[in-house]
């Protein structure tokens, strides 16, 4: 059957899976479950659903993060990294702010400019989104925007 691409799910069906290591002495057959072929459904990504203020971890990278069931506002606060690439994801979805909050010594760098150190940028709207990658020098770049967005400090 070989592999066969179905669908925007991004399944992937493979009867008979052969790798081969680097140095391509040898290879390693490895055949589908006595139940059938196997399917994979893509990428999985971590979500977590905050209703209180929440300290991120770079162990969390690449979470999205939600304030559905909140009754009031809420806060994310991100980590403090000096690495490029932690990443995080964050939508409004209960009626009140979401904020994201960068460490004292980090700013947040989006299409209103770049904000102040340590102060937060709020997902103001319903449905607001945004994405953050760290840079490498201590700031985080919103990679991603949407809705209404308000800053700490205008």
């Amino acid at each position: 059957m070989g592999i066969i691409y179905d669908g925007l799910t991004g399944e992937i069906n493979v009867d008979t899976l052969i790798l081969t290591d680097k140095s391509g002495s040898g290879d390693i057959t490895v055949s589908p479950p006595a139940s059938g072929t196997w399917i994979t459904t893509g990428v999985r990504t971590d979500y977590e659903a905050i209703t209180t203020t929440k300290v991120l971890t770079r162990d969390e990278s690449g979470k999205v993060i939600s304030n559905d069931g909140a009754v009031a506002l809420v806060t994310a606060s991100l980590p403090n990294v000096t690495v490029a690439g932690i990443q995080f994801h964050f939508v409004r979805v209960a009626s009140f702010d979401l904020r994201v909050d960068p460490p004292s010594s980090s700013a947040l760098i989006y299409s209103g400019g770049t904000m102040a150190d340590g102060e937060y940028l709020a997902l103001a709207s319903d449905g607001a989104k945004i994405s953050v990658i760290s840079n490498g020098d201590g700031d985080y770049v919103v990679t991603n925007e949407f809705g209404t967005l308000t800053e700490e400090t205008p």
